[in-house]
């Protein structure tokens, strides 16, 4: 029999101590994804929203099948732009409320060719990146509450 995946095994024996309640405290709480997160291959929609995320695992690229990620209210920085470059296969991709946010060029959106859904309101970034425009898919944009021409205000207000 093969062996289970770390995060598989991880949520299974979460889910047999404390129930799907407990699951959902516990999910609350995360301050990281397991690197073993990529051994998820069939993963195909991940929802961590409302956690202490920082940044995320560089294995997070192998999930190949992944197309729904939801990581809102969390406080990932920039740096979380570099793994999600990898997640080529995303149809609907949640960023809101990441107040570290500020900087999407390393997103890599010329790569996304399935993506329909991109939203990132109330984070901290200060340009839309024109590899978003290569999303030819891509039919909701949601980018309220942002930086967006806020240093090019203050500039000229100097």
């Amino acid at each position: 029999m093969a062996q289970q995946p770390p995060a598989q095994h991880w949520i299974q024996q979460q889910w047999h101590q404390q129930g799907s309640h407990g699951l959902q405290n516990v999910v609350a709480q995360l301050t990281a994804l397991p690197e073993s997160i990529g051994e998820l291959s069939q993963l195909k929609v991940l929802e961590v929203e409302d956690n202490a995320l920082c940044s995320l695992p560089a294995s997070l690229k192998k999930c190949g099948a992944l197309e729904n990620l939801r990581l809102a209210n969390n406080a990932l920085t920039d740096s979380a732009c570099d793994v999600l470059s990898g997640c080529v296969g995303l149809v609907t991709l949640v960023l809101d409320g990441n107040p570290e946010l500020a900087d999407l060029t390393g997103m890599a959106f010329e790569t996304k060719e399935r993506l329909v859904t991109f939203s990132a309101k109330r984070c901290a970034i200060r340009a839309v990146p024109e590899s978003l425009g290569k999303c030819s898919l891509l039919a909701e944009i949601f980018l309220s509450d942002n930086a967006i021409g806020a240093r090019g205000a203050a500039a000229r207000a100097v």
